[in-house]
């Protein structure tokens, strides 16, 4: 399906991400001449992991917004956990061109054979053999993503599998500015005190800094009904949201993060 040219520059709070996606990815991809005659090969397959809400699906779609290249997400129930069905679906994706092809929820695809009660050999081997191959087909981009990065086979994270493995954590103070910003941009909003609701926010994904600025919208709202004269959001409305919000990610998610971007991050 097609996707939204302006994706990229509209995704707020990855500026340092997205810099390295810049040079590591798209780069070398829109010059792939002059990228071979320094011997590098253009990325084809890459594995986003982090905690739930942090992003990994919006980026997908922006990297096939930032290509120009039409975006197709993988749906795995279709494939049910079936080697035959797998292998229909690579085939029918190697006759795609300039398409980002998106696996969410790559855990239930990949799971560790370690971990499976049921043999799972011919369907990893499927997976093994449809990665890679759609990594040297120079005409797709394959992007993965999971909220459990250490619940993969290890197979499938050795060199050869994926080209780039990209962790995607909480944003830090300066993205959760530009975060909110944005989340604000289309509401009317009185002078926010943006530096007193980042620090209070700090620990947010942005799709938590998302549910509390729509709860701030809503008190807005319904003070402007019930006094029929026009409200803002203001800070104290934010900050009331925050104080009421419960985090998506809890301090033991985010020390598991840490230790996964130690084991796994490959850029």
């Amino acid at each position: 399906m097609p996707v939204d040219s302006n994706a990229w520059d509209a995704l707020a709070g990855m500026a340092t991400l997205k810099d390295q996606i810049e040079r590591r990815l798209l780069l070398p991809m829109r010059e792939r001449a002059r990228a071979s005659r320094h011997g590098i090969t253009p990325p084809g397959a890459v594995l986003l992991f982090g905690p739930p809400g942090t992003g990994k699906t919006a980026l997908a779609r922006a990297i096939a917004g930032r290509l120009g290249w039409a975006f197709v997400d993988v749906d795995l129930s279709t494939v049910a956990l079936d080697a035959a069905r797998l292998r229909r679906l690579f085939d029918h994706l190697f006759q795609l061109e300039e398409v980002v092809i998106f696996f969410d929820e790559f855990e239930h695809l990949g799971l560790n054979r370690e971990s499976q009660t049921t043999p799972v050999e011919p369907l990893t081997a499927e997976l093994l053999r449809g990665l890679p191959a759609l990594r040297a087909s120079g005409k797709l981009l394959a992007v993965c993503a999971t909220n459990y990065v250490r619940l993969l086979d290890p197979a499938l994270l050795r060199p050869g599998r994926f080209d780039l493995v990209l962790p995607i954590g909480l944003p830090d103070a300066g993205d959760r500015a530009a975060l909110l910003r944005a989340l604000l941009a289309r509401r009317p909003c009185g002078e926010i005190d943006v530096a007193a609701v980042v620090a209070r926010a700090d620990g947010l994904t942005p799709a938590d800094l998302g549910a509390v600025c729509q709860q701030a919208a809503q008190a807005a709202f319904e003070r402007e009904v019930a006094t029929g004269r026009e409200s803002r959001v203001e800070t104290a409305d934010l900050i009331l949201a925050l104080n009421r919000y419960r985090p998506t990610v809890s301090p033991e998610d985010i020390v598991a993060f840490r230790e996964d971007v130690e084991r796994y991050a490959r850029a």
